[in-house]
């Protein structure tokens, strides 16, 4: 089965749409990634100057690709506080 909406795409134009308001960066972290597709998207978002400004966090039991890091979600390898977003879609 499909969603109806895609919940990826929906968190990707609202962090979007805010972070190209406020013309400033934003750090995502993302707990049962999947495939990554969150970080694939928000890493093609462009604000005025032409830089990306996200950096994603990607985290799932098995890595899929480059951009994911395996791990526990009870131990992910980041520090307290370093997040601006935790995401937990699908997971």
């Amino acid at each position: 089965e499909q969603w109806p909406i895609n919940p990826v795409n929906v968190i990707v134009r609202g962090l979007a749409t805010q972070v190209k308001e406020k013309e400033d960066s934003c750090v995502v972290a993302d707990f049962g990634c999947g495939d990554a597709a969150l970080a694939k998207k928000l890493l093609h978002v462009k604000i005025r100057d032409g830089t990306c400004p996200f950096t994603v966090h990607s985290f799932d039991l098995v890595a899929s690709c480059s951009l994911v890091t395996a791990c526990d979600m009870a131990n992910v390898p980041l520090a307290d506080k370093s997040v601006d977003v935790g995401v937990f879609c699908l997971s």
